[in-house]
């Protein structure tokens, strides 16, 4: 029997969150977000990595703006424009050598070596990717934006130890709520029909979806409406080349 294994990440906060608990975050926070996550015009953000450290709380505007610089340039470095990626590279330097100091304080005191250590990482991934962009050597560039963009997403984490989360609404106190990220387990079925997956069709769907959330788990906002008579799935699913969301077999 044919099997989808997919990795659907979704984030919900600060991304997905209610506009009544937007102020939980800090408001400037959740349109920071929400702005690097929609993008404009033709750019949507449809990086999933880049999506779940969007959906990081209590970010500080640097480590934001070394993320989005990294994540420009790797975007330039896959159209081949590597002038853009360049430029995106200078900023992203530049925010190591002036802001990492505040990038630090945001961390728990007692992660302060740790942070220090992974913002060295990307520091030195850096360096290997300017040689790499100048010589076009795109393959070896993924790596090293692998190992940067990971450093960040490590440190964000550290600086996401610092959020507390608030108490869940007296009418849900009962019931269990999650407390920063869980994996979540899902399988979908059609009735009298398959899901097509590159011209390969496949009985069953299964997902993990990984949200973030602040609220019970019970709460909607948080969770997607997915069944197996929803539009969208009735159209081809175009994996990526990513193990780490698709993992598409015949078991």
């Amino acid at each position: 029997m044919g099997r989808l294994v997919a990795a659907a990440l979704v984030v919900a906060s600060p991304l997905l969150l209610p506009p009544d608990l937007s102020p939980m975050l800090g408001s400037s926070q959740a349109v920071h977000a929400r702005e690097l996550a929609s993008g404009s015009g033709s750019r949507v953000n449809k990086d999933p990595q880049s999506l779940l450290r969007l959906g990081l709380p209590k970010q500080s505007k640097e480590v934001r703006e070394l993320q989005a610089a990294l994540e420009e340039c790797q975007d330039s470095v896959t159209r081949l424009l590597y002038s853009n990626a360049n430029s995106a590279l200078g900023k992203a330097k530049g925010v190591l050598k002036s802001k990492s100091a505040a990038i630090v304080k945001t961390v728990p005191k007692e992660r302060v070596a740790d942070a220090e250590r992974l913002l060295a990482t990307v520091d030195q991934a850096t360096d290997a990717l300017k040689g790499q962009i100048a010589a076009g050597q795109v393959g070896a560039a993924a790596e090293g934006f692998s190992k940067a963009l990971d450093a960040v997403t490590q440190v964000e984490e550290l600086t996401a130890l610092t959020y507390t989360v608030p108490a869940p609404p007296a009418e849900f106190a009962n019931l269990p709520y999650l407390k920063g990220r869980a994996t979540v387990d899902m399988v979908l079925k059609r009735d009298g029909a398959q899901f097509d997956v590159e011209g390969k069709l496949y009985d069953k769907a299964r997902l993990s979806l990984l949200p973030f959330a602040i609220l019970p788990i019970c709460h909607t906002p948080f969770f997607p409406s997915v069944t197996p008579h929803s539009s969208h799935l009735s159209h081809p699913i175009c994996p990526r080349d990513d193990e780490h969301l698709f993992d598409c077999s015949s078991k």
